[in-house]
């Protein structure tokens, strides 16, 4: 609705204390950070076995209206805001219903690939195992269970993504 759109806008705005923007992406991220308690709520308390606290965590958010479409998507964004999933948030039943093709069920990147959860891996202590999943939803599910996980975003690691960090 128009009115959450508005409180959004404004609570952004309102927010002179954060960090100043540190990525392409920082303002929508921010955006669709403020929505996801609702959008959980709505969800019955969590999204695919995760919760609000997870969920925020690791600064996931929701859109409403996203891309030509309109279709509601979940924001995974990595560690440095200059990439992001957006995973659409549909059934079956209603994509058959809207007429959405199904190729937009495949989940868009955008921006450069990145290390999901790098951050947690820069600032863990030496002995500590991490798992390295292909996604991003796998690797917050290890973290909600107590473990520390990273994702790849995709099967595809090109010497480039490596050869960015310090694995």
């Amino acid at each position: 609705p128009e009115s959450d759109d508005k409180f959004i806008i404004e609570k952004i705005s309102e927010d002179k204390n954060s960090p100043p923007p540190e990525g392409k992406y920082f303002r929508l991220i921010k955006s669709a950070r403020l929505r996801l308690p609702k959008f959980v709520e709505s969800q019955g308390g969590s999204w695919r076995g995760l919760t609000l606290e997870t969920l925020e965590k690791f600064r996931v958010g929701f859109l409403p209206h996203t891309g030509k479409l309109g279709l509601p998507r979940v924001i995974i964004p990595t560690f440095s805001d200059n990439h992001y999933l957006a995973r659409l948030v549909m059934t079956e039943e209603e994509r058959i219903k809207r007429k959405v093709p199904e190729c937009t069920k495949e989940k868009p990147h955008y921006g450069p690939k990145d290390i999901f959860g790098y951050e947690m891996f820069r600032e863990a202590k030496d002995e500590e195992t991490f798992f390295v999943t292909e996604g991003e939803i796998d690797a917050m599910s290890i973290c909600q269970l107590g473990f520390n996980a990273i994702a790849v975003s995709g099967s595809f690691v090109s010497k480039d993504l490596c050869l960015g960090y310090a694995l």
